[in-house]
C-alpha cells in the first residue's frame, strides 16, 4: 500500500455520502484534510483538518477555502 500520510487532500461534499466516507478513510490513512460542504462537515478543526461550510457555486468562497488550506498545510496534493 502507498504511504499517503501527511499528504493534503481537499474534499468537497464532505458532510455526507461519498464525500464523508472518503474524508473518514483519508483521515484514518494519515492525510491532512480540508473538508467542506454547504452544511459544515462533522470533522473537528485541528492540526490535521480544516472543516468549513462552503457553497462551491460561489467562486470567492471556494478561492478563500483553497487559500486557507494552502496557507495552513503549505500545499494541496489532491482535490
Amino acid at each position: 500500500m502507498i504511504d499517503v500520510s501527511n499528504r493534503v487532500a481537499v474534499i468537497t461534499g464532505a458532510s455526507r455520502g461519498l464525500g464523508a466516507g472518503m474524508a473518514r478513510l483519508f483521515f484514518e490513512r494519515g492525510l491532512r484534510l480540508a473538508v467542506c460542504a454547504r452544511s459544515r462537515p462533522d470533522f473537528a478543526d485541528d492540526a490535521r483538518c480544516i472543516s468549513r461550510s462552503v457553497d462551491v457555486t460561489e467562486v470567492e468562497a471556494v478561492d478563500a477555502f483553497c487559500a486557507e488550506a494552502a496557507s495552513r498545510f503549505g500545499r494541496i496534493d489532491l482535490w
